[in-house]
């Protein structure tokens, strides 16, 4: 015979990984203009190289590595990237974000 149980009487836990926050930090990067993986990458896409994740108690860490294409408002771009971030992490996991460092690391004039 079958038991009911309240699901309010289970107790649980889940973890998120480092790699889902980084796809989800690169997703969010590629909506946003003028921004590209950072030099130290070596690659053509965000990835570990150009995004780092880091969870503590007090909330998540972000740090990402750019390249700003030349002419945009470096300021503006990378408000947006932490506004978007933050948002994004926040809305899809319901982690609280700590901190977001956007690392300009040069310049693209081609």
């Amino acid at each position: 015979m079958w038991k009911v149980m309240n699901l309010s009487d289970i107790q649980g836990k889940f973890e998120i990984s480092n790699d889902v926050l980084i796809s989800l930090v690169s997703h969010v990067l590629d909506e946003i203009e003028g921004l590209q993986p950072g030099t130290s990458s070596g690659f053509a896409r965000w990835g570990r190289k150009s995004i780092r994740v880091k969870q503590e108690d007090q909330g998540v860490i972000v740090e990402v590595r750019v390249i700003a294409d030349y002419g945009v408002a470096i300021h503006k771009a990378a408000e947006e990237a932490v506004e978007k971030i933050s948002s994004k992490i926040q809305e899809i996991t319901g982690l609280k974000v700590s901190e977001i460092r956007i690392k300009v690391e040069g310049v693209n004039y081609e």
